[in-house]
């Protein structure tokens, strides 16, 4: 639909930059030939036109960081740059995960909790850096899934919030949290 009002505006500027210097070329079969009267009818057109273009226009948002792959996706069928943040950003994503909400990513780890599957949503918990075990992040998927403690996988999906709660030993953890799109096992 964009391409059209494109099409329309473009043809009703030409109209009107024409129509302001020969209005009789543009106005065919009118009585009143004028060029306040090309304003009127062209001028209105390319306004109403030029509107409609900017409301239907695609949403870009590019915010690339270094290390970050940019892939072309959309969610309304048009495709726009996405950000997809690989395993080397993960450790960035959990020092500053506000800055991060809704990137998309794409990242290979090694799970490092028992997987808790309730009501059919899946949780468990990979890390940042799982050479060095540090920064925790919590993986959200809806679905039951064939993945244990120790194996590693590739999740793909979206940065949540930071969540935060009490764990069995009585003290308070905050984590990312990462809402998964599909998890695939790559390794035991």
């Amino acid at each position: 639909m964009t391409q059209v009002f494109l099409m329309f505006f473009i043809l009703s500027v030409t109209l009107l930059l024409i129509g302001l210097i020969k209005p009789n070329a543009v106005l065919p079969g009118k009585s009143l030939k004028a060029r306040s009267h090309v304003w009127l009818v062209y001028g209105s057109a390319a306004t109403l036109l030029f509107v409609l273009l900017g409301m239907t226009l695609p949403e870009i948002q590019v915010t690339a960081d270094q290390g970050a792959a940019v892939e072309v996706s959309s969610s309304k069928g048009v495709s726009q740059p996405t950000v997809v943040l690989k395993s080397d950003k993960m450790n960035a994503i959990v020092s500053d995960p506000s800055k991060y909400v809704n990137y998309v990513v794409d990242v290979t780890s090694k799970i490092s909790t028992n997987v808790d599957v309730i009501s059919n949503i899946s949780k468990f918990q990979i890390w940042a850096d799982p050479v060095q075990k540090k920064g925790n992040i919590i993986v959200v998927y809806n679905g039951a899934i064939n993945v244990a403690q120790g194996d590693t996988i590739r999740i793909k999906g979206t940065v949540g919030k930071k969540l935060s709660g009490q764990v069995a030993s009585g003290e308070w953890v905050e984590a990312v949290s990462i809402i998964a799109q599909s998890v695939e096992k790559v390794s035991q």
